[in-house]
């Protein structure tokens, strides 16, 4: 699903206004970017399993949730041995600049190292619709297998790697629990969750969390 497509001028120029706003907190790092992408920088290549060494072919597959335009993580991504990647966010206008930045600034073209996949589609939704589509194909595979020799389509590839940076905060504590729920029912065997994120301290209250935010 694309559903970044006929996006009318005053909501870009609304997009655009916030978006620089956004970029204003994280271009001079108040949101500790920099640290940020040199953790997963270092995590992020042994997290994939290796490509196939019969045929060579790739099979770890990375899905992003609230990928926003992939400043933090497109110059990461591109050496990785991906099979596919997804790229999921809220905003619709946003997923046309992710990716471009992919693609090394070429646009929505051919230049990208593997196939993607971009979602306008909150988290949970998006999650909560991937575990229903693997759980229909599970169930459709073994219906036809019990009942006609046709080969059953594939199911939707599991994921090796979930991203979640700065998002996750946007759910309800309910819906978080939904959310990381689901998730699990779409990983991969041994597939990993990096979430990063703003946090309250231990036995801190919101108010003064905000202040404490605020002040830096």
């Amino acid at each position: 699903m694309t559903a970044h497509h006929n996006v009318t001028p005053s909501s870009l120029h609304l997009f655009e206004q916030a978006w620089r706003a956004y970029r204003k907190l994280v271009d001079p790092d108040y949101m500790e970017h920099a640290a940020l992408t040199a953790a997963i920088a270092a995590v992020l290549p042994t997290l994939l399993p290796p490509p196939c060494p019969t045929t060579g072919s790739r099979q770890g597959w990375m899905a992003d949730l609230g990928c926003g335009d992939l400043g933090l993580l497109a110059s990461l991504l591109r050496p990785l041995p991906l099979a596919g990647f997804i790229g999921v966010d809220a905003t619709a206008e946003v997923l046309p600049l992710a990716a471009a930045r992919l693609s090394g600034g070429g646009g929505d073209g051919e230049a990208r190292p593997w196939p993607c996949e971009w979602v306008c589609a909150d988290l949970l939704t998006w999650s909560e619709e991937r575990r229903e589509a693997l759980r229909e194909e599970v169930e459709s595979s073994s219906s036809s297998s019990s009942s006609s020799k046709t080969s059953p389509s594939p199911p939707p590839p599991r994921l090796h790697v979930v991203s979640c940076l700065f998002a996750l905060h946007h759910l309800s504590d309910p819906h978080k629990q939904q959310a990381l729920e689901a998730l699990r029912a779409c990983m991969a065997p041994g597939g990993a969750l990096l979430v990063a994120d703003v946090f309250r301290k231990d036995g801190e209250d919101r108010q003064t969390y905000l202040e404490r935010y605020k002040a830096r």
